[in-house]
């Protein structure tokens, strides 16, 4: 018998309404957050649901009810809030400290290092082309695109946050900025910083990441 269902019809079934308007989830969680598996991929229950009556969440974005109750997932609940606003402010209703998150706000600067140069570079793991990771709430983030997430806001749809620094670890605020692949490429280009030759781990040369 497998561990959890796998169909779509056993995700309902594990969704009970209560008097008080709140469909609560009486599966699985992971980080606080309900999770459900079919045929081996991940279902984060929150998002599944509010995209199937609202359409697609926007990256920056967290779909978070706004009962107090965490284990609720009823549509009505469920209130589109930005991840900056969560981390910086909480929510209004005083719901916030009963969200559980692995990682916080604090603990992504608690990893950061100020130089002397203005840089301030996250002292985390990173990748290839060394630019850091951390993994906020339950989702894998770019360090410096969380950074421009708490200070500014999502990136903008068919955006892109650069390095003004050129320093692929750096997590300043006022090093990045938002610009069109366009305006990226043309940047990478006027500063001699492209790959011509397409090759896997040389991305670091290049100004910004998605």
């Amino acid at each position: 018998m497998p561990p959890y269902p796998n169909s779509e019809e056993d995700l309902w079934k594990l969704i009970r309404p209560l008097k008080n308007g709140c469909h609560e989830w009486r599966g699985r969680f992971q980080s606080g957050a309900p999770l459900f598996v079919i045929e081996r991929k991940r279902i984060f229950i929150r998002r599944f649901i509010y995209e199937r009556n609202n359409g697609k969440i926007l990256k920056g974005y967290w779909a978070l009810p706004d009962c107090g109750n965490t284990a609720c997932v009823s549509p009505e609940h469920l209130k589109l809030i930005a991840i900056r606003d969560v981390v910086l402010e909480g929510f209004t209703d005083g719901s916030r400290s009963s969200v559980q998150r692995p990682n916080t706000v604090e603990d992504f600067w608690a990893k950061v290092i100020k130089r002397s140069d203005g840089c301030w570079i996250f002292d985390g793991h990173r990748n290839s082309d060394g630019y850091g990771l951390f993994r906020f709430e339950w989702v894998q983030w770019k360090a410096h695109v969380l950074s421009y997430t708490i200070h500014s806001g999502p990136v903008p749809e068919g955006f892109e946050v650069c390095h003004s620094c050129d320093n692929p670890p750096c997590v300043n605020p006022d090093h990045l900025e938002a610009k069109t692949h366009l305006e990226n490429l043309a940047d990478c280009k006027k500063r001699g910083r492209t790959n011509p030759f397409g090759v896997k781990g040389l991305a670091k040369e290049i100004l910004c990441t998605k």
